[in-house]
């Protein structure tokens, strides 16, 4: 009988479910998709979820640990999820927990490192450079505009200017040295009849 109790109480210690990537040498790399792996025997819980930690490192929106799986198959044996640019460095662990409370653990993975994702900050930075070599060709065609603008004012004085002269022109033009020539030829036959006028009254 003691040899039964004893038994049932060890039943807990013998779950194989136990995590065999990612490991300490292994690693992962912030915003990739990643894979974990486990073993499992039977007995062990048909699911669970997976929490990610990091000592003094609030992850989840809540503080704590960041749930990355929820009602994982073990039969599957593996898990496949994006990580998120989660804060580089060391001291991450994996916990399989039970899917109503994770204070219930199943397994611990060991420690492991999560580097930053080098290709995320390159392209955040060429998206940069690419925005200010927009807002630079904004610009320039506002520039463009502005002198065309300035173009296009200039030629509009000019043309105005250039129209005075022509008016000018035609009405110089009605004072003709042949309309002079008429005006002193009559003005001069008024004069002489103005004069023989006088002299009859005289």
């Amino acid at each position: 009988m003691q040899l039964l109790l004893l038994a049932f109480s060890l039943l807990p210690l013998i779950r194989a479910l136990t995590i065999t990537a990612p490991t300490t040498g292994q690693g992962w790399t912030g915003n990739q998709t990643v894979q974990i792996t486990w073993s499992s025997i039977a007995g062990d819980p048909a699911t669970f979820s997976i929490e990610l930690s990091r000592p003094n490192q609030n992850l989840g929106p809540y503080g704590g640990s960041l749930a990355v799986g929820n009602n994982v198959p073990t039969a599957n044996g593996e898990f496949t999820f994006e990580l998120p640019q989660v804060p580089p460095g060391d001291g991450y662990e994996l916990q399989f927990v039970n899917i109503s409370d994770i204070n219930i653990v199943y397994a611990t993975s060991g420690l492991f490192t999560v580097t930053e994702n080098d290709t995320v900050t390159s392209t955040t930075s060429a998206s940069s450079m690419t925005a200010s070599t927009g807002t630079g060709t904004s610009s320039a065609v506002t520039s463009s505009s502005m002198t065309s603008g300035s173009s296009s004012s200039a030629s509009s004085t000019s043309s105005s200017m250039t129209a005075t002269p022509t008016s000018f022109s035609a009405a110089v033009s009605l004072i003709s040295p042949t309309w002079l020539r008429e005006l002193v030829a009559t003005s001069a036959v008024l004069s002489v009849g103005i004069a023989l006028g006088f002299g009859l009254l005289a």
